[in-house]
């Protein structure tokens, strides 16, 4: 018998009443070690935190269909929420929900995902479930939503709109290994030199100069730098650190 691969998965999300503006995250678990995480600015209109909270598994049933599913193996997936209306919304338990009146389509496809993944992991040795659990079960995912809604705040308040993704230690430093020298430089420096409100107040020119770097060797540092979400370029010479 085939030894089973056991993936534990946690989603929280958190909503800003004033602002309308609503994050998720995903930590995604195997054998007690985090595999992959993510933290999101949702991009659908959200009316209040349990939609969030609904949409954030609606996602996480989204990456299992998508990347983790393998038919050649044994696998048990269980999501773990910490908001107790979410597995009686995909379960059809609580038909006075009201949850997503605004998007039917979105709704539909919530509850179509949640049979369709079920559907998938019935067959023999593999099984998905949705399953409830207190805040304090929840903590690592519950501070990186609460840290990227932070985030979210701080780029807003600078009138940036880029959707962005916060990037883990372990993603990081997967990242910072594919860069040579010279670019390595020049990320430690602006690292090293984050002011208030996480922003970096220097220009191309500048970090040429101190660093001894060329000025097309900076610029592609930083376009790559903007492109993984590490920094935002609010205007020349101001560049807000997102991670």
């Amino acid at each position: 018998m085939k030894k089973q691969k056991k993936y534990n998965i946690y989603t929280d999300a958190s909503f800003d009443d004033k602002s309308s503006v609503a994050t998720y995250s995903i930590i995604i678990m195997s054998e007690n070690k985090i595999l992959k995480s993510y933290s999101k600015k949702s991009r659908i209109e959200i009316k209040n935190s349990t939609e969030i909270e609904v949409f954030a598994v609606y996602q996480a049933m989204n990456l299992i269909l998508s990347c983790y599913i393998n038919k050649s193996e044994s696998q048990v997936f269980c999501i773990n929420t910490d908001c107790t209306q979410v597995p009686a919304f995909f379960e059809n338990k609580n038909y006075k929900m009201k949850i997503f009146k605004h998007n039917e389509d979105i709704k539909r496809d919530m509850i179509k995902t949640y049979n369709v993944i079920s559907t998938k992991l019935s067959k023999k040795n593999c099984s998905f479930s949705l399953k409830w659990i207190t805040r304090d079960l929840n903590k690592i995912a519950h501070k990186q939503t609460y840290n990227m809604l932070k985030r979210v705040r701080k780029v807003n308040k600078l009138n940036v709109s880029k959707d962005d993704v916060l990037i883990d230690k372990r993603i990081f430093c997967d990242i910072l290994a594919k860069f040579d020298k010279r670019q390595l430089s020049i990320i430690l420096h602006l690292l090293n030199n984050v002011g208030q409100d996480s922003l970096i107040l220097t220009t191309q020119k500048a970090l040429a100069e101190h660093l001894n770097v060329s000025i097309s060797i900076i610029n592609k540092t930083i376009k790559e730098l903007n492109q993984l979400k590490i920094i935002e370029k609010v205007k020349n010479g101001k560049y807000l650190l997102l991670i």
